[in-house]
């Protein structure tokens, strides 16, 4: 297995290792689970996260009128992650939640979901 190789080659967190960002394969998660625990913090890349958003919101608010709203709904949760803080950003992700929850209710889910 490739964590197996790389707890192998070092990557622990006694040597240092504090966090594995991942994409949202689930089979990658359960992994890193078995193989760390709770010693390593098992994070989402950002990069997939908003991608997920994204295409949840095309889903949601479809055709020329909501364009405007689908460039406003993806520019404030990229401001979630420019917060100078982890609890900065949680107020901007609950700021962005109740906004967007009622006319984007699947792209908050996907959201919230592991933040």
């Amino acid at each position: 297995m490739l964590l197996d190789r790389l707890v192998e080659r070092g990557a622990k967190a006694e040597n240092g290792l504090k966090a594995i960002i991942r994409d949202g394969c689930g089979g990658l998660g359960r992994a890193v689970e078995l193989v760390y625990a709770q010693s390593v913090v098992d994070q989402r890349c950002i990069f997939h996260k908003l991608k997920n958003v994204k295409d949840k919101c095309r889903t949601e608010l479809t055709g020329e009128d909501h364009q405007e709203q689908k460039m406003q709904l993806m520019q404030e949760a990229r401001a979630v992650y420019q917060a100078e803080s982890a609890e900065q950003a949680k107020e901007r992700l609950a700021v962005w939640s109740a906004r967007w929850g009622e006319l984007a209710p699947e792209s908050v889910a996907t959201f919230e979901t592991g933040f």
